[in-house]
């Protein structure tokens, strides 16, 4: 059934769009309607970056991010580059972030806003970790399309 390209962003996301679905709404958060194709763009732009920091195929993202509109982004931003997402809660304690960071090896984090400080702090003592990226505030999505 899957070819020995299989890539879950294309499945689950690029069909829509070849199969004409681009303006149907692909996820609702708040009053906000993120289509398709915004999914698509904004994980494309996010995908291009993770390439440009060095993002190789089966290397780890660590995502820790609310459930919002910016959490699916990464993670489909991660697939679409062929790497392997790793998820935790955005509410541990900085010890528990700095394991995670070892256990998974990851290469990019992408975090709330609210936990910069402590990921740029723990980026010092994790080798494998090459970038920490920022996700806008609360407030709205739109702050780290």
């Amino acid at each position: 059934m899957f070819s020995d390209q299989f890539n879950l962003a294309h499945y689950l996301l690029e069909h829509n769009l070849e199969a004409g679905r681009g303006d149907k709404v692909a996820l609702s958060w708040r009053d906000e309607e993120h289509r398709y194709s915004d999914l698509s763009d904004k994980s494309s732009r996010l995908a291009h970056g993770f390439l440009q920091l060095g993002l190789r195929p089966e290397e780890r993202v660590l995502i820790v991010l609310p459930d919002r509109p910016e959490f699916a982004w990464t993670w489909f931003a991660t697939l679409k580059c062929g790497a392997v997402f790793a998820m935790v809660n955005p509410l541990l304690k900085s010890e528990d972030y700095a394991y995670y960071l070892d256990y998974s090896q990851a290469s990019i984090a992408v975090v709330d806003e609210t936990l910069a400080e402590t990921f740029h702090h723990l980026a010092e003592e994790c080798p494998s970790l090459r970038a920490v990226v920022v996700a806008g505030g609360e407030g709205s999505s739109e702050d780290s399309g």
